[in-house]
């Protein structure tokens, strides 16, 4: 796959990251990025929606393809990401990320493109619409409109489905790629409408079979959590970035002053009124 970054409607510099300290401070150390598997996000329902909505659009719109073995990974699938938001100080971020203090940063934009350019990533705006996120399951999961379907299952229909005929044969091939279908590496794009006010994008990265050996393993609340890194700078050189916004915290200005050691083209702290110490 052919890294890419959709033309966004915002500038690539202004694309934020919610973090703790010790998950800033990890970055700042390490050099580079932890993505983490699709499967194993914070909101395990997320994962989920995208299949149910899948199911909805079969059952809607391609009527007599038997959904039971379709979009079920029942192993480890190997897509994973790094989110981004457009919203760089809002509150339900700050609550849900860094409750206790924390930063929102956003890297160069030249330190960005290179990173998705060399480690073969794909930047996409999260769809939250219901509506635009069916039509991205009909054209980018299941790659044929229903009105092409429907012809095509008509036709099928007047004629032998034995592969010696071309309707019978397209149909069958179609049927089979439909089983072969998972929503793993779409899952990462569509999130529930509820969530919209987070206005967020994505790293995606998908391993290719000499890549698996690079997942390593974390410590979560209750299970360990496959993740992959990927270097943003050379081990000799500073991150650079163009936003730090300092959450709110009992002692901000301490924060917002050792950020200074930083290699950032603005640091700022935020205005919101929200305690929770």
């Amino acid at each position: 796959m052919e890294p890419t970054i959709e033309k966004p409607q915002i500038d690539l510099d202004k694309l934020y990251h919610y973090s703790t300290p010790g998950g800033f401070n990890g970055i700042l150390r390490s050099r580079s990025l932890w993505m983490t598997n699709i499967q194993y996000q914070n909101d395990i329902e997320e994962y989920k929606y995208a299949t149910k909505l899948a199911f909805e659009v079969i059952k809607e719109d391609y009527p007599g393809i038997n959904q039971t073995a379709l979009f079920i990974d029942s192993n480890i699938v190997h897509i994973y990401t790094f989110s981004l938001t457009e919203q760089n100080d809002l509150l339900s971020q700050w609550r849900g990320y860094s409750p206790n203090g924390g930063f929102a940063f956003a890297f160069n934009k030249e330190l960005l493109e290179s990173v998705v350019k060399d480690n073969n990533l794909e930047l996409v705006r999260c769809i939250y619409d219901k509506d635009e996120q069916k039509e991205y399951i009909r054209s980018k999961v299941i790659g044929m409109q229903p009105a092409d379907f429907l012809e095509m299952q008509a036709k099928s229909a007047q004629v032998s489905h034995d592969n010696n005929t071309g309707e019978g044969y397209r149909y069958n091939m179609f049927i089979r790629g439909m089983r072969a279908l998972t929503i793993s590496y779409h899952a990462a794009r569509l999130k529930h409408p509820k969530f919209a006010e987070e206005k967020e994008w994505r790293l995606i990265k998908r391993l290719s079979e000499s890549e698996i050996d690079n997942v390593k393993l974390r410590e979560g609340k209750d299970i360990l959590i496959p993740y992959v890194e990927i270097p943003l700078v050379d081990k000799d050189k500073q991150i650079k970035f163009s936003s730090i916004i300092v959450g709110p915290g009992s002692r901000q200005d301490l924060a917002k002053q050792a950020c200074s050691l930083i290699l950032c083209d603005d640091i700022i702290a935020s205005d919101i009124p929200y305690r929770n110490w």
